[in-house]
């Protein structure tokens, strides 16, 4: 599972190399563009590349083409320079020194400013779905809160409710026993009776 894991890893780091090639506008024709990928393959996978001499990598990388180092230290230089005089600036210049051009702190600064893309990436997908998870407790105890406070409101005054629901559709056809010439007080009384409320009184005190 752990090999899978680092394989997996390797696997993306070099994709990842890839795209940042091909932005930048380095021929992927050209051996250098090949080289480059072994190299942050190998500083991925051997912390003892990024930190030691170059030579080594030359050399490992020409065993791995059964070819020479210095063919290996010229390609990869020609493909930084066709980078730096040619490429896409803005992206050059995201994920390149531009003022220190050896092969070596190309190389490591291509590496490290991948590596701090893929961490920033990996915090931020970390960070969303603990947002998803809090939004979501955040919302049920919204709806848990909600639902007792509806309860007991309506455990209060169900009857006003249940009268309430009896009264609207009598007021609603209101208009038309008042268009019949029926008098608005003998009207109320007789929603108010139907609905059980009770007799209504006027202000002056007196019944209606």
């Amino acid at each position: 599972m752990v090999v899978r894991a680092r394989n997996e890893r390797v696997r993306k780091m070099r994709d990842k190399t890839i795209d940042v090639l091909l932005q930048m506008g380095v021929p992927a024709s050209i051996k250098g563009f090949t080289y480059i990928c072994d190299a942050i393959e190998l500083f991925d996978t051997d912390p003892y590349y990024p930190d030691g001499k170059i030579c080594s990598l030359y050399f490992e990388i020409a065993r791995l083409h059964e070819t020479t180092a210095s063919r290996v230290e010229r390609a990869i230089r020609h493909a930084f320079e066709v980078a730096l005089t040619k490429g896409e600036r803005d992206i050059v210049e995201l994920y390149l020194d531009c003022e220190h051009t050896q092969n070596s702190n190309l190389l490591k600064t291509l590496y490290f400013r991948m590596q701090q893309e893929e961490h920033k990436r990996e915090k931020d997908s970390i960070c969303s779905s603990s947002t998803c998870e809090m939004k979501a407790q955040i919302y049920q105890e919204v709806m848990d809160l909600f639902s007792v406070e509806f309860e007991h409101f309506f455990g209060e005054n169900a009857e006003y409710v249940r009268k309430a629901l009896l009264i609207a559709p009598l007021y609603q056809n209101m208009h038309i026993l008042l268009q019949n010439g029926q008098e608005r007080k003998s009207i109320e009384y007789a929603i108010f009776n139907h609905a059980g409320c009770g007799t209504r009184r006027k202000r002056s005190g007196s019944s209606v």
